[in-house]
Order: C-alpha cells, then sequence, then structure tokens
C-alpha cells in the first residue's frame, strides 16, 4: 500500500507540473500573442549551412521570446556563441535555470521581457514569433540594434521590412528570413 501512495503522489505531482507548465504558456500566448513552439531541427540545419557558408564570426547573440532551448543549445554548440536569452514565461524560466546547472546550457537567462534589453551589444538576434508580434516590435529591434546586426526570423517574417536573404527547407513550407540592421 504504501508503494501505490508513493507512486500516486509522483503521478500527482508530473500532472501538476504539466498543467502548470501548460497554464503558464496558455496565459502567455493571450496575453503577449507570442507562440510556443519548439523549433525544427531543419531550421537550425539550413541556418548551420549559411552562417558556415559566409564563415561569420560569433560574438553574442540574442534569443527574443522563442521559447525553445535548442537555439540556444545550437548557437553555444556550433559556433560558440554566448547566448543570452529573454523570458517571460515562468515555467520556461525555471527550466533553463535547471538545465544550466546541469551544464545542460550555458546561457545568460533573463526573466524579463525583452524590451529591458540593450539590443545594441548582441551581433545575432534569433527569433519565433508570429507575424503580428514581431510587426509590432519591429521598430524597437531594429532602432536599437547595432549596425550590421543579422536577425533569424523563424517562419513568420517582418511585414515592413526587407530580409537580405531567405533560407528554405526542401521538405517543409516554413522559411527562415534573414535580416540586417
Amino acid at each position: 500500500m504504501t508503494i501505490n501512495l508513493i507512486l500516486l503522489s509522483i503521478s500527482i505531482i508530473i500532472l501538476l507540473i504539466i498543467l502548470f507548465f501548460y497554464i503558464s504558456s496558455v496565459i502567455n500566448f493571450i496575453r503577449l500573442n507570442v507562440p510556443q513552439i519548439a523549433t525544427y531541427n531543419s531550421d537550425f540545419e539550413i541556418m548551420k549551412k549559411w552562417l558556415i557558408k559566409y564563415n561569420l564570426q560569433w560574438k553574442k547573440i540574442i534569443d527574443l521570446w522563442s521559447w525553445t532551448w535548442k537555439s540556444l543549445r545550437f548557437f553555444e554548440k556550433y559556433f560558440n556563441a554566448r547566448a543570452t536569452w529573454y523570458e517571460i514565461d515562468y515555467s520556461n524560466y525555471l527550466v533553463s535555470i535547471i538545465l544550466n546547472k546541469f551544464n545542460w546550457l550555458n546561457s545568460n537567462i533573463n526573466r524579463a521581457n525583452f524590451l529591458k534589453a540593450n539590443l545594441n551589444e548582441f551581433d545575432f538576434i534569433y527569433m519565433y514569433l508570429f507575424q503580428e508580434t514581431m510587426d509590432k516590435y519591429a521598430d524597437f529591434i531594429f532602432s536599437n540594434s547595432k549596425k550590421w546586426t543579422i536577425i533569424f526570423a523563424n517562419a513568420f517574417k517582418f511585414s515592413n521590412k526587407k530580409p537580405i536573404e531567405i533560407l528554405y527547407w526542401v521538405n517543409w513550407k516554413e522559411e527562415i528570413y534573414i535580416y540586417q540592421v
């Protein structure tokens, strides 16, 4: 009976954690129109090929609300970039702190809105936001980033900005739009 009680307790805790993540994600989506979508590995592969082709030297990158830690791991692993992440979702922030403790991430993680970030100190910006959200913050991003900053916009583009290049994935209809400030 004691083992059953322990298993039941563990199951309830796991369900509560999942429920916490789900509710937190839904609230942020409703409040901020920020998608909770993980980036596909294929997206990173085409970005990797583009970055290697142009032999870009990595310094600092910021991930603006893309929810996934995959982008941070990708840029750290393949390009030895110093990644910074601004996260407004409590659940994602807590998990990222835990991942940093186990050295799965080696990023600077901020529990704040990226509008508080000094974008001028970053060489690269990665974002995976809906069209309306990107357009809402386009002026802020482009006016507060330093000259020559590269912006990777996954799947959605800025309506009023022209990308310098569009990367296509053969097996997927989404594109990655590349902008330069």
